[in-house]
């Protein structure tokens, strides 16, 4: 089975464009209560890219995006990435790197 650079199976991504693009359809439809048409020209994108995006047929993150943004998400991209209240690099830094290296001593 073919996997991607991450080693994931590219089934497994294929299946996670189809529930994202469903999802984002799905709220289309309940929720905002607009056609394609309209979510596309909000977006600023073409009708067929939005059809792809919510069919699960493959689109880029930038289209991702633009229709998150057209939808007023841009809470559930937040809620991708957790804040952190310090920085990584800060983290790394305050632990004490030692010296040199210290060779255990031969036990006789």
């Amino acid at each position: 089975m073919p996997t991607t650079e991450s080693g994931m199976p590219e089934g497994a991504l294929q299946e996670m464009e189809s529930v994202l693009g469903n999802d984002v359809r799905l709220f289309r439809i309940n929720t905002l209560k607009i056609d394609q048409e309209t979510l596309a020209g909000r977006a600023g994108i073409n009708v067929r890219t939005l059809r792809n995006l919510e069919s699960g047929h493959g689109t880029s993150l930038r289209t991702f995006l633009a229709v998150i943004r057209a939808m007023d998400r841009q809470t559930w991209l937040r809620m991708l990435v957790p804040k952190t209240a310090v920085r990584p690099k800060v983290l790394v830094l305050a632990v004490k790197q030692p010296k040199r290296v210290n060779k255990p001593k031969n036990q006789q």
